[in-house]
């Protein structure tokens, strides 16, 4: 069987005395990619991630996004909830889910199960071997402490 890709990363998940190695793959299937530009509408140039204009200098940045962010995050860290909504990034539009961790927002691309690769070629090589209990109870004991 083909292998599902190129690992981006390779470790050694450790349990006391035992080290399993493991690799990391990207569960999502990746689209074409569209970049997206910002414009300065009085000049018509590309603001650049640094968010300056080519010539003109830097564009000031919202003075009441701070408050808008700040507000957002204390209101979803008191109902103890997270946001749903969309986003886009290179050019798509995710379903995405925010909410307040420590002083920030963490957000979280949520996927389609149409958009995820199927898990089978990646464990295909696993034997299939009668695991002896007691072993399993002791990993279990292990994992819980």
């Amino acid at each position: 069987m083909p292998q599902p890709g190129r690992a981006y990363w390779k470790a050694f998940l450790r349990l006391s005395l035992v080290a399993i190695p493991v690799e990391i793959y990207n569960a999502a299937e990746t689209q074409s990619a569209m970049a997206v530009n910002q414009i300065h509408k009085p000049s018509g140039k590309r603001i650049n991630d640094t968010k300056t204009v080519k010539g003109i200098g830097p564009v000031p940045a919202d003075e009441h996004a701070a408050e808008g962010y700040l507000v957002i995050r204390d209101a979803l860290r008191g109902m103890n909830k997270l946001g749903v909504g969309q986003i886009t990034m290179s050019g798509r539009e995710h379903m995405a889910a925010a909410g307040a961790v420590e002083d920030g927002l963490v957000m979280e691309v949520l996927r389609y199960k149409d958009e995820l690769r199927p898990a089978k070629p990646f464990f295909s090589d696993l034997p299939a071997i009668k695991l002896d209990k007691e072993m399993v109870e002791l990993a279990r004991e292990f994992i819980s402490r």
